[in-house]
């Protein structure tokens, strides 16, 4: 049997969003890779591809300055461009079915993470470890005694 090879989107197919495509339009122009960038900034590279192509959209301020410095764009811009792509929605990504069955919250963003997540789909923060309240199902960093939500002692026992 065959194997059917599968066509990667062009450049231009990519629906970038307007922080992702003013990042990557800056970094041709300048003749950078991801790989340059990305260590400039202290990221890995597949975390700049995400942001590039619009399924990362919440980048902290502090990595837009690295990135303005090393790019050459004006910080306000890229901040606003950030922001134009958050506020369109008020909660980032897209929603899980249960919040009991997702066990990784990001402490940055608020997205609610997959179990075997170790970073956040939307900010690329480390994810730390959580536990869901047997209460009321919400997410709260391991360790936490009560939830933050209910008041209920997390501690079994």
């Amino acid at each position: 049997m065959a194997r059917r090879k599968l066509a990667k989107r062009s450049f231009a197919d990519i629906d970038r969003g307007p922080l992702g495509g003013t990042i990557f339009e800056a970094r041709k122009r300048r003749g950078a890779t991801q790989a340059q960038l990305a260590a400039s900034i202290e990221r890995d590279r597949p975390w700049l591809s995400d942001v590039e192509t619009g399924k990362v959209t919440h980048v902290p301020d502090e990595d837009l300055a690295k990135v303005a410095a090393f790019l050459s764009l004006n910080l306000a811009s890229l901040k606003t461009a950030r922001d134009s792509m958050n506020s369109k929605s008020s909660s980032p990504g897209p929603a899980p079915p249960s919040s009991l069955s997702f066990t990784r919250l990001c402490m940055e963003c608020g997205y609610r993470g997959e179990a075997d997540a170790h970073y956040c789909a939307i900010c690329g923060s480390e994810l730390p470890p959580s536990v869901a309240c047997s209460h009321c199902g919400r997410l709260c960093p391991v360790g936490t005694n009560y939830c933050g939500g209910c008041g209920q002692s997390l501690n079994p026992g």
